[in-house]
Parts: C-alpha cells; structure tokens; sequence
C-alpha cells in the first residue's frame, strides 16, 4: 500500500505517528509522513519519505499568544488561534497536505488534520483512518476532558462529547468548507463527529486498556491499541538514546532520583523552577533529574543552566531517552502528555502530572484514580503542594501499584496492534 500519515502538534503528537510510519514502511509499505515543520526529524531520521506541513508548532507554544491561550487553559481560545493560523496559510497547507497524500491507498491522521484528511479521503476516493492518544468520541465512562475530568454518569458523559463537537464546528465550520471548496467539494453542515460517525471511520485509540478499562471493548471502529512507543533503535537514530558519561556518572553516584520535565509545555520562569524543585527535593531527602524539553532555561550546567547546588543533588539535562533514564530514577513529575505518562508508567514509576492544558487533565485523572501517583493543575504548583505531592508519591504502597501496572504495559506493542488495524482496514470487503 501507499499509505499517508498526517500529524501536526508538538513532540507527543508527531513521535508516535514517526514510530508507526517506520513500521509500515519496515512492512514493506510505501510510506509517507507529512508533520509539523520544527519536527520533521522524527521521520527523516527513521528513512521515513516525510513533507513539512507549513508551519511550526513550537513557534506558536513559544509566542505570546499560545502562551496566553496555554496559561489560561482555554482550549476553545486555542483552537480559534490554530484555526486562525489555519486560515492565515490554507492555500501552502492545502498544497502540502495534498503533496503528502499524492496516490494514497489510505490516509491516517491526528486529530490536528483530521478535517483536511477528511476531504482528501473524501475526493480521492480512499479509506480514513484516526489516530487518538486519548478518548475523543461519546462514551458512558468519561466526559470530554474540554469540559471536565470528573464523571457524571453514563447519559451526561455522553452529552459531553455533543457540546464539544458543536464548540468546535462553530470554530472550524468556515475553515472546513474553504477547505473543502479548494478541492472542489460541496459544503457540509454536520460537524467532524458526525461525518467520520456516519462513515464507519476506523479511529485508532493509541493508548493503553491497561489505563482505561471501562473501554476494553469499546467498539471494532475504535480499537484501544496500546501506546505507540519509540525503542531503542529508535532513539538511536534520533541521536538520543546515549546517555553521556557525566549523567550516567551522576545517576548512579547516589539515590535514585525524582524525574522533573514538562516536554513541549514551555516552562517560562525555569530559574524558579529549579528553585522551586531544589527546595523540595532537599526537604523530602531526595535528588532531581530536571529534563528541560522545549523550554530554554539559560545560562551553564548541562543544559546550560546555573545551578547553585554544591551537593550535586539537582541537574539539568537536554532531550533524554527516557526508556534508559526512567528505569534509574524513583518517581517522576511531568506535564501528563500521552507519551510521557506512558513512558513513566512503563517504567513502573509512581507519576505525579501538573497537567497544562489538551488530554494532560485527562491522563491526571486517571493517574489519580489508579492510585499510581497524583494529579495537579501546572498553575497550582507551589512549594506545598509540591512537597506533599511528593510525599505522598514516594510511598512504597504507590510504587508497588506503579511497578505492576508497569509490567502490565511493558507487555504491549501498540505500534504492532496500530500497523494490523491499518493495513486489515485495507483489506476489509468495500473498501
């Protein structure tokens, strides 16, 4: 097959869609990734034929108003704003997802091009197929994390999802169909949902039964097929999987210690972060491992930060393999994107997430009520709740759960699960 994979976002959304391209192609697939412009690597870098989509997405976390719309926590704020840059450059992203899915037998697609993928399938004739790192269609279990992470009750959850498809459609509805109209396509008034509903689309749910049970057997058009993860080869093609000698040196110079990164969720004051981390970690007895991600924090040390800690008990650190740096430390605090609350629970380690904003509430939630660690708003982060937090984490009773709910994950292969979905959607009679 000839199959086009399109994914816009920051490193959570693009990594694991890099990972299942390489594994077509690996099947003998011909196999091409169009992505966001800043993170195009992730597919080059495995062999995998990729395209630039148009634009950055850490230029539009980095600027004033992504960070204004991050901060606030106001999803439909943001969405506006990506359907605004959208708008901005339709005729360049039109042409660049067009180039990207030239002579497809099948198009898959994140959530960020969903739409765009939805009228190429449409034109050309050819199946579509979604590729979710959270849930985000109607069920009784769950409400629409836009809305809210607490549950309640079947019907309610349900009505959740209508709300937030019809908030959306009321932003993307021009777009949509401008869209649509470059292509020669007639307008359409349902929303995203109810057109991919009434198409019987196959959408890939790229995270864990392990995580959400209650959606074991959800549904055939909706299998949960594990998280897509990088191995090691992987990360040694990216250039990440060494980890240097002055880090190894230090990881095993002493305790294990606790893990702190926010990934792609810019990090603006890090000095007082690190302030902020060092504090607590002497309080509760305890090292930090700091992973900077996206955010720029300054000055020397590893990651070029200056660090006032003549006992060597905090440090810096750049882009990590965290398949070979998790396993050394004891707990870890992130952002809770899909693929690092993976990662960390992989590990086996108890995971405290200060979500931001996107699915982040979400895998807090569920973090919380496993019982595998603890859940806070990113904005509500302050020396207390941080050291309590902490606490509470490093209790042997939460570590025991982390390490068999770790085994339990250790098991899957989502990219495998992902690859036979796609290429048995191919297959399936009237398609």
């Amino acid at each position: 097959m000839r199959i086009s994979i399109l994914s816009a976002g920051s490193r959570g959304d693009v990594q694991p869609s890099a990972v299942l391209a390489h594994e077509l192609t690996e099947r003998g697939h011909d196999v091409v990734l169009g992505a966001s412009d800043d993170l195009i690597r992730f597919g080059a870098e495995l062999g995998v034929e990729t395209e630039p989509l148009g634009f950055s997405t850490r230029e539009l976390l980095d600027s004033e108003e992504g960070e204004r719309w991050l901060a606030s926590g106001d999803m439909r704020a943001f969405l506006r704003g990506v359907v605004s840059l959208k708008t901005e450059r339709l005729a360049g992203l039109g042409r660049a997802i067009s180039r990207a899915s030239r002579g497809s037998d099948v198009i898959v697609s994140g959530v960020n091009t969903m739409e765009e993928a939805s009228a190429i399938a449409e034109v050309n004739g050819i199946p579509l197929v979604g590729l979710y790192y959270s849930p985000r269609r109607a069920n009784p279990f769950f409400p629409a994390y836009a809305l809210t992470t607490r549950s309640l009750g079947g019907p309610a959850n349900r009505f959740t999802y209508r709300l937030v498809a019809r908030t959306e459609w009321k932003a993307t509805a021009d777009y949509a169909n401008s869209f649509r109209a470059a292509l020669g396509l007639p307008p359409v008034r349902q929303n995203l949902t109810a057109r991919l509903r009434g198409r019987h689309t196959l959408e890939l749910q790229a995270y864990s039964r392990a995580l959400v049970p209650q959606l074991a057997g959800w549904s055939a058009e909706r299998p949960l097929t594990g998280f897509i993860t990088p191995t090691g080869l992987h990360r040694r093609l990216w250039g990440e999987a060494a980890t240097d000698e002055g880090l190894r040196e230090w990881l095993t110079a002493g305790s294990p210690p606790v893990y702190f990164g926010f990934g792609s969720m810019p990090v603006r004051e890090p000095q007082r972060m690190i302030d902020l981390v060092t504090r607590v970690a002497a309080r509760l007895g305890v090292r930090a491992l700091i992973g900077a991600g996206w955010s720029t924090y300054g000055g020397g040390g590893d990651d070029g930060t200056e660090i006032d800690d003549t006992e060597n008990l905090v440090r810096v650190i750049g882009e990590i393999d965290h398949s070979s740096v998790f396993p050394l430390c004891v707990a870890a605090v992130h952002h809770g994107g899909a693929g690092t609350t993976a990662a960390s629970l992989t590990a086996g380690l108890p995971t405290l997430v200060c979500s931001v904003n996107f699915d982040q509430p979400f895998w807090g939630r569920r973090v919380e009520d496993l019982r595998v660690g603890g859940w806070l708003p990113f904005d509500h982060l302050s020396e207390e709740a941080l050291f309590t937090a902490l606490r509470e984490l490093l209790e042997p009773a939460v570590g025991e759960r982390a390490r068999a709910l770790g085994a339990g994950l250790s098991a899957e292969s989502g990219v495998s699960a992902a690859a036979d979905a796609i290429e048995n959607q191919h297959l399936s009679p009237g398609r």
